[in-house]
C-alpha cells in the first residue's frame, strides 16, 4: 500500500512540474516525467480530469496554507496588525511565473472540466476569507475583490512581459499597497 502511495505522489509531483513548466498537462508527458508507464498513470488517475482535480486541489492547498499561516501569525493586540507578511506573499504570488502558468493552465483545462474550476473557485473563496481577516475588511467588500483581481492581473502581466516585468511588478505592487493603506487608514 505504501508503494502505491509513493507512485501516486510521484505522479502528482511530476504533473505539478509539467504544469508549472508548460502550462498544460498531457498524460504521456506526466507519465514520462514520473518515470512510470502510462498505464500506471491511468491506474491512479483513470481520466485526465481526475489528475487535473488532484493537481488543482494541491495547488489550492499550497496557496491557502501559506496565507492561513501568515494570517494566523498576525498580532491584533495593538489594533491593526503588521501585514508585511501578507504583502510578502502578495509579491511572491504576483512574481511566481510558474505558479501563474499553472493557474492559467488549470483555468484553460477547466473550460472542458467544470469540476476543476469548481475546485479553484472554492480555493479562491478561502483566500478571500483569509485576506478579509488579514485586512479587517468584510469578505463581501468590493475592495477585497479589487485586491485579489489586481494581484492576479499583476501576476498575468508579470508572466506576459518578462523583460520589463520585475520593475513594473514592483511599481504596481507599491501602488496596490498604498491604495490598501489608504483604505485601512479610513
Amino acid at each position: 500500500m505504501a508503494q502505491n502511495s509513493q507512485v501516486r505522489n510521484r505522479v502528482m509531483d511530476a504533473a505539478t512540474v509539467v504544469l508549472r513548466e508548460t502550462g498544460k498537462l498531457s498524460q504521456p508527458q506526466v507519465a514520462k516525467a514520473a518515470g512510470v508507464p502510462q498505464g500506471h498513470l491511468t491506474y491512479y488517475f483513470p481520466k485526465k480530469v481526475d489528475l487535473l482535480e488532484a493537481v488543482a486541489g494541491r495547488f489550492v492547498e499550497d496557496i491557502t496554507r501559506k496565507i492561513a499561516d501568515a494570517v494566523s501569525s498576525l498580532d491584533w493586540t495593538g489594533g491593526r496588525p503588521d501585514i508585511s507578511g501578507i504583502r510578502g506573499l502578495t509579491a511572491e504570488f504576483a512574481t511566481n511565473r510558474e505558479q501563474t502558468r499553472s493557474l492559467m493552465g488549470l483555468l484553460v483545462e477547466g473550460e472542458k472540466h467544470p469540476s476543476v474550476v469548481s475546485g479553484l473557485q472554492s480555493g479562491a473563496e478561502s483566500l478571500r476569507m483569509l485576506l478579509s481577516q488579514a485586512h479587517g475588511i468584510d469578505a463581501d467588500d468590493v475592495r477585497l475583490q479589487f485586491i485579489l483581481s489586481t494581484v492576479w492581473g499583476i501576476a498575468v502581466q508579470h508572466l506576459l512581459f518578462p523583460l520589463r516585468a520585475d520593475e513594473d511588478t514592483r511599481a504596481q505592487l507599491l501602488l496596490l499597497h498604498a491604495t490598501v493603506d489608504g483604505w485601512l487608514a479610513s
